[in-house]
């Protein structure tokens, strides 16, 4: 899912891309920690005490990349979301260059968050 939000001036957008896996096992968690790094954070803390553990995995920006375009051919449902993601990547600067977006660079991003939030939309088809 790629996000965005404004600073805090509200002249410049910033954009957050983050990845996440559900699940009520925490040893698949942990497994996806160990192989590929990111977080795992208990989901549904606030749930009822008959309600099993939810835990929720997260990798965030560049760290999708290689998770994705090794993905990808296996996916269906989130095929066209994982495209989106790894375009998304391939705006981010690498680490040590100019870290100011072009206009054509953000113009792009808009682009992929607008079809990013439409096709994560629940409900009616989209």
């Amino acid at each position: 899912m790629v996000t965005k939000w404004l600073s805090i001036d509200k002249t410049y957008p910033r954009f957050c891309l983050r990845l996440t896996v559900t699940n009520a096992k925490q040893n698949i968690m942990d497994w996806l920690v160990n192989e590929m790094g990111g977080k795992v954070y208990l989901a549904n803390k606030a749930a009822p005490k008959n309600h099993r553990s939810m835990w929720r995995w997260t990798i965030t920006g560049r760290n999708c990349g290689p998770i994705l375009f090794n993905l990808l051919p296996y996916l269906r449902l989130k095929e066209k979301q994982a495209e989106f993601a790894l375009r998304f990547i391939s705006t981010m600067s690498k680490p040590g260059e100019n870290k100011r977006l072009t206009p054509e660079v953000l113009d792009e991003r808009n682009h992929i968050v607008t079809h990013m939030k439409r096709m994560n939309q629940r409900g009616r088809s989209r």
